[in-house]
């Protein structure tokens, strides 16, 4: 069994291999329940596509660009530019609000530092740099629309993957190619795996274009071959996390209602109302897909003793105890959202997705007991006939 001390929690955990279940990270020593354990940013996330319009971010670290203002902008695209607010502009502000330097590129970042950061990355993919990076960019992304949008977080992956020096940065995570991966629980036909593949290849080749219009060398593109990029897109099927934030516009909204209903004079009144009335009720909490260094190698237990929470607006993710963990037994949490709430029948059959049958305690009990019960089901059924 080999393991790795995980950088910045050496005292706390280490990562291990168990021949049944692949990479696991396990208590060093004993933990209480509350103890923040991995602290880190995301590698790659990129909102679902329901989200887009929810919320104008950073293209990389996720965190709400400009002012309350550019935030109502993006959600009531139909009245003119808020009126002035009775606030402090620092209050008002949520970040930088920095756009790619390339003008016909719509990417725009929440500081220079953040666009410096990542320029190399976003550079593969920007539409910006030339009029045929354009068209080989909304070619791809009509391709990923029309088939599987994953193709466009996978093409994250591999731009982030180049300017780290290769796919060599994201060995730790569980590999399998995409197509054979179940939907649903459900696994694919020889047809539907075929057909995956065929799309998958396509939007390869719109990729390799892309990336070749966008400056990228033949030699810094000669390991996607179609099993590297299945291999990629797997990964980021099985180790992606969803990650939930509230709308940024969320603290703010309750206190203008009520500052408009209570002290605003009719005159304010009647400028602002309006850019509430249209604004969706709920405000709507946009949904990210992210993939991490090391959260992402965490395991699942439909009985979880550890959370990811978020406590930051860029999608900085914190794993944290829920419960006592004792020396050597593994961290997990959940990645599925009815792990509460259905049997170990669904629950089993949502984990599919991710290549595996769910033998974690809770699961083995609740087959054990329907074992145990099923007999004696079948014959109070029969005696009743």
């Amino acid at each position: 069994m080999a393991s790795q001390i995980v950088q910045g929690c050496s005292d706390l955990l280490r990562f291990t291999t168990f021949p049944n279940r692949g990479r696991a990270v396990v208590a060093a020593r004993d933990i209480a329940p509350g103890t923040p354990l991995i602290d880190e940013e995301p590698l790659i996330s990129m909102p679902l596509p329901e989200s887009r319009e929810d919320v104008a971010a950073c293209e990389r670290c996720c965190r709400p660009l400009g002012t309350v203002d550019t935030q109502f902008s993006h959600l009531v695209t139909d009245l003119p530019p808020l009126p002035s607010l009775p606030m402090d502009e620092d209050d008002a502000t949520f970040a930088d609000d920095v756009r790619c330097p390339h003008g016909r590129c719509g990417a725009r970042f929440c500081s220079a530092d953040c666009l410096k950061k990542h320029a190399a990355s976003h550079g593969y993919l920007c539409g910006g740099r030339s009029t045929a990076a354009a068209k080989a960019l909304e070619r791809f992304e009509a391709h990923a629309r029309a088939t599987h949008e994953t193709f466009m977080f996978g093409a994250k992956l591999v731009a982030d993957a180049m300017a780290r020096g290769g796919q060599q940065a994201y060995d730790d995570l569980c590999r399998i190619q995409w197509w054979e991966i179940s939907d649903e629980g459900v696994s694919k036909s020889a047809n539907d795996v075929k057909r995956a593949r065929e799309d998958a290849n396509c939007s390869r080749k719109l990729l390799l274009t892309l990336l070749s219009a966008a400056g990228a060398k033949p030699a810094q593109v000669e390991w996607l071959t179609l099993d590297a990029w299945g291999g990629l897109l797997g990964a980021a099927r099985r180790n992606a996390i969803c990650v939930q934030l509230a709308h940024p516009l969320g603290e703010f909204v309750p206190a203008l209602s009520e500052w408009l209903d209570e002290r605003a004079s009719a005159k304010e009144a009647k400028a602002l109302r309006p850019y509430l009335d249209a604004l969706p009720a709920p405000l709507p909490d946009p949904l990210w897909t992210a993939v991490y260094p090391r959260i992402s190698c965490l395991n699942h237990a439909c009985k979880p003793n550890c959370e990811v929470r978020w406590l930051n607006e860029d999608h900085r993710g914190t794993v944290v105890a829920t419960r006592a963990i004792a020396a050597g037994d593994e961290l997990c949490i959940t990645y599925i959202d009815d792990n509460e709430r259905a049997d170990y029948r669904k629950r089993r059959a949502s984990l599919r997705d991710y290549g595996f049958e769910c033998d974690c305690t809770k699961c083995e009990s609740e087959a054990s007991w329907a074992r145990r019960l099923r007999p004696r089901l079948t014959c109070v059924e029969v005696d009743r006939g």
